[in-house]
């Protein structure tokens, strides 16, 4: 009896413009099961800094590309990444070493104290020397984030230090500046695939590309997804 009222309650209240309108957005923030809360949105909002539900580290990225991070790394995963942050911690919970370059030294100090042990943080000041801190690794990675400065120099050099069934990530992909250099990974031969939505504490959406040179190093398997450039 309790239920169907609160039901009729509902639909009358709904059929009110405003009312509605407002009854809605509060279902959507306090309600169980809202994607907000889910993703860890809502909590991100009220901290001002990037977490999921649980209060643990995530990217300043779209959530689609949070998810398929999720998805793909495992304990085998080496990463390396240009610009460090919450980003960093996150990579670290899933991957079995992180190797990443920042060039704020602030930022460089309070992280160096907050980094698990697989991670290896460097600082680079200097734009030639932060970007080629890659070429410096031993091997090669299956992951390389470019997230920080000097985006479309990293973009030129990545490549290189891919391995054939790795993955190159570029955050906020959408701005002109970097059009030369994802037209030149195009040309190389990589695919690209476009993750675009709402990220923490953003009411904005972002964007994001993966480049790749093959299929399965995003599907595990040959067929095309949606997406697909």
């Amino acid at each position: 009896m309790a239920r169907q009222l609160r039901l009729r309650l509902y639909r009358a209240l709904t059929r009110l413009p405003l009312t509605g309108f407002l009854l809605r957005i509060g279902l959507l923030l306090f309600r169980r099961g809202s994607y907000l809360i889910e993703c860890g949105w809502l909590l991100s909002a009220w901290r001002g800094w990037p977490v999921d539900a649980k209060g643990r580290p995530v990217p300043w990225m779209n959530y689609p590309t949070i998810e398929f991070l999720e998805n793909v790394l495992h304990d085998g995963s080496r990463v390396f990444e240009y610009g460090s942050g919450q980003s960093t911690k996150f990579l670290a919970s899933r991957a079995s070493s992180v190797t990443t370059v920042e060039h704020d030294p602030a930022f460089y100090t309070r992280l160096s104290r907050e980094l698990p042990s697989n991670v290896e943080l460097h600082f680079e000041e200097n734009e030639e020397s932060y970007v080629e801190r890659l070429a410096r690794c031993e091997s090669d990675f299956d992951l390389i984030v470019v997230d920080g400065v000097h985006r479309s120099a990293c973009l030129q050099i990545a490549p290189h230090h891919l391995k054939e069934s790795g993955i190159i990530i570029l955050d906020d992909a959408d701005r002109e500046e970097y059009s030369e250099a994802v037209a030149a990974l195009r040309r190389a031969g990589f695919r690209q695939l476009r993750l675009s939505g709402l990220c923490p504490v953003s009411f904005r959406r972002k964007t994001s590309f993966l480049f790749f040179r093959n299929l399965d190093a995003i599907t595990g398997h040959s067929e095309k997804p949606e997406g697909l450039d």
